[in-house]
Order: C-alpha cells, then structure tokens, then sequence
C-alpha cells in the first residue's frame, strides 16, 4: 500500500493508455491487493516527482489491532474504488467497441463503394 505524501500519480486504463483518476497528496492506493489478498487491478505512473511512504501486509495486520476504526475506513474506501473502478473499466470497454463497430463500418464503406465502381475505375 502506498501513501502520497508529495506529487501526483495515474491511475491508468487497462491498456495503458489514458489516465482514469490522478491521485495528489494525501491519497494512497493499493489497499485493495493487501486487504483482499488479489491482484494489483491497474497500473499507477508517476506523473510529477513523489514521495511515498509504503506499508506492506505485515505492517498493515499488525497496526489494524491498534486502529480498527481506521482499517474499516480503508476497507470501505477499498470496496467504494473497485466499485468505481469497474465502472471507469466498463465504460472503456464500451467506447473501445464503439470504436471497432464505427472503425469496421467505416472499412466496410470503403470497401463497398471500392467494389461498386466498376472494373476499370478499381485500377
């Protein structure tokens, strides 16, 4: 899990490509691959100099002894980003295929009126 102390990170789209969320001083990501035990879901990038600080698994089980109230803060926050997560992810998938469906009719047009000319005209 990482804390943002100074700068700015991406979150990034799945293929890497555009930025979902930026995430500044204060946030912190991760939290879903120590709380759940999964896989990380994105890729983060960088976008300005930063510093962090880091707290790994072991840490984070010991100190949710001390500070339950701020682990079931962390959790929720962790539930409310995966939910917004898919949704940004959804969404993405969505505009990807609309731009296949208007990329295919668009080749499929060019290919039709290619074909409709006659046969002179195609050389």
């Amino acid at each position: 899990m990482f804390f943002i102390e100074k700068g700015e990170v991406d979150v990034l789209s799945q293929d890497e490509r555009s930025v979902m969320v930026t995430l500044k001083a204060g946030q912190y990501f991760g939290e879903g691959s120590l709380l759940f035990s999964e896989p990380r879901s994105t890729s983060i990038r960088a976008s300005t100099n930063c510093d962090m600080y880091v707290l790994d698994k072991k840490d984070l089980d010991s100190t949710v002894k001390y500070y339950p109230d701020i682990c079931k803060e962390i959790r929720d926050s962790a539930i409310a980003k995966r939910e917004q997560l898919l949704k940004l992810k959804a969404q993405q998938v969505l505009i990807s295929n609309m731009e296949t469906v208007k990329n295919d009719k668009f080749d499929a047009g060019v290919r039709n009126t290619y074909y409709q000319k006659s046969p002179k005209e195609n050389i």
